[in-house]
């Protein structure tokens, strides 16, 4: 989750409806305009030790270890507390993909 308030950004995973929290970290944003958020498995040579990066606005943020990290499952948006969110775009990627994380640099 991304706390466009504070910049408090929490990565969470949810089995079984059971939440776990990976990791927690503040990032700075610029108010009131879009955010990207990625979050990307990292660790390709062991895949068995579930790692990953999380990105906000381009820049990596947090790495975070996720020892149950599952080959096949789903991936999930949530808007939590009493703010309203927006989500535009949203994209999901085979493990190994030719496709670009992100768009091109507007030079």
């Amino acid at each position: 989750t991304l706390q466009p308030g504070t910049g408090l950004v929490t990565t969470r995973r949810v089995t079984d409806g059971q939440v776990t929290v990976l990791g927690q970290v503040t990032a700075k944003l610029a108010p009131k305009t879009w955010h990207t958020m990625r979050i990307q498995r990292i660790n390709f040579l062991h895949l068995d030790k579930g790692r990953l990066a999380v990105y906000v606005d381009g820049a990596q943020i947090a790495v975070v270890e996720d020892t149950v990290l599952p080959q096949e499952g789903r991936v999930g948006l949530i808007a939590l507390g009493p703010s309203a969110a927006q989500f535009d775009a949203l994209h999901v990627l085979d493990l190994v993909s030719n496709r670009t994380f992100s768009q091109p640099a507007a030079y």
